[in-house]
């Protein structure tokens, strides 16, 4: 422990090359001239772990950090356009590097705040195919879908304060998954 004396708290890094020291040192002194070898050919090897790259830990050292998902509304901005008096779509314009699951969709319309949902039938198109570990085999859409969502009846009909309920769900590809988001979208003040 003698390596270790006069270290302040929160010297991490300077305990972690001191302890470093004196597992080497220990190796050096006690390990077969056949294990070093091979642990100097693996060091050689594998460059981007000798040099810290691709781990957590080399990133916390070389004072890199981990990515931070975007704002919800910048990873998954949509709009909602009339195509017809009786028929809507919701468009999303998927942010580089992040996508939204195909069976996380829903659509209803709600007469005010507290009214009554009516669910609406979605014409929702062919994903790209992808195995998730938590979902199993899915589709997932990138860069941008659209949605399709016909009315039960024409638009100028809705009852005023009619709003849009809208679900889905999306992640960024580097593992970080938003929570399901619903959101309301009013289509007749």
């Amino acid at each position: 422990m003698a390596a270790m004396q006069g270290i302040r708290a929160g010297s991490g890094l300077v305990i972690m090359l001191n302890l470093n020291a004196l597992i080497a040192r220990h190796l050096m002194a006690h390990a077969p001239p056949a294990f070093l070898t091979s642990l100097a050919l693996m060091l050689a090897l594998c460059p981007a772990v000798s040099h810290g790259q691709n781990s957590s830990l080399g990133n916390s050292l070389s004072g890199e950090t981990a990515p931070q998902p975007l704002p919800v509304a910048r990873a998954f901005p949509y709009y909602v356009s009339v195509e017809e008096n009786e028929r809507l779509s919701v468009t999303w314009q998927i942010a580089s590097g992040h996508y939204l699951y195909r069976g996380q969709f829903s659509f209803a319309l709600q007469r005010g705040p507290e009214g009554d949902v009516l669910p609406l039938d979605a014409t929702i198109p062919v994903g790209v195919a992808s195995n998730d570990e938590f979902f199993g085999d899915i589709e997932i859409y990138y860069d941008t879908v659209t949605i399709g969502l016909p009315l039960p009846v024409p638009l100028p009909a809705l009852a005023s304060g009619t709003s849009l309920l809208i679900s889905y769900q999306g992640c960024a590809v580097w593992g970080y998954c938003y929570p399901p988001q619903q959101v309301s979208y009013l289509l007749n003040p």
